[in-house]
């Protein structure tokens, strides 16, 4: 859906979504498209600032 909305030509200012989307996977792939992401994260989450 992704890569589709870039294909469209759609600019987001940020990709916004529930805790339940925030995987690994699906954060890098909306960062390798050069957005933003806002999420919410599960507890047990660790979070690395610096990559």
């Amino acid at each position: 859906m992704l890569a589709l909305a870039k294909k469209r030509g759609i600019i987001p200012e940020a990709v916004v979504m529930d805790a339940w989307y925030s995987s690994l996977d699906n954060l890098k792939s909306i960062r390798s498209h050069g957005w933003v992401w806002v999420t919410t994260l599960r507890k047990n989450r660790i979070v690395n600032h610096n990559n």
